[in-house]
């Protein structure tokens, strides 16, 4: 899991979340960000510190709210970033204009996502 930021932001840590809008899907992954929120001396879970904004299943938020954190993973929401386009130059975003910053990182990382068990037809 990621929270991505804007480079223009500054923020390239959990603890330079303090004070903004920080958005998650809050489906059961909000998790590992609320565990570093929580590192970093905020509060998730009563919007203390941090305000918490529920993201659709997009990156649309993220892209539109220039002040907002997104939430995404190392592949697909990362990638529907990196296929938009800046409406400032015309041109694609490219990770020159974005902050990954990895919930692995902020020793809050886990497991997701695993392999699925199938059932064998006899």
């Amino acid at each position: 899991m990621t929270q991505l930021t804007w480079k223009s932001s500054g923020i390239t840590s959990i603890a330079k979340m303090k004070g903004k809008k920080v958005a998650n899907w809050l489906g059961g992954n909000q998790y590992e960000l609320f565990a570093a929120l929580t590192k970093a001396g905020m509060d998730p879970s009563k919007n203390q510190g941090v305000t918490i904004v529920q993201q659709p299943f997009d990156m649309n938020l993220f892209l539109k709210k220039p002040g907002r954190l997104g939430v995404g993973d190392d592949v697909h929401e990362l990638a529907q970033v990196l296929e938009s386009k800046n409406p400032k130059t015309g041109k694609l975003f490219t990770l020159k204009d974005i902050n990954v910053i990895k919930m692995q990182n902020a020793g809050t990382g886990m497991l997701e996502d695993g392999p699925v068990s199938r059932p064998r037809s006899i």
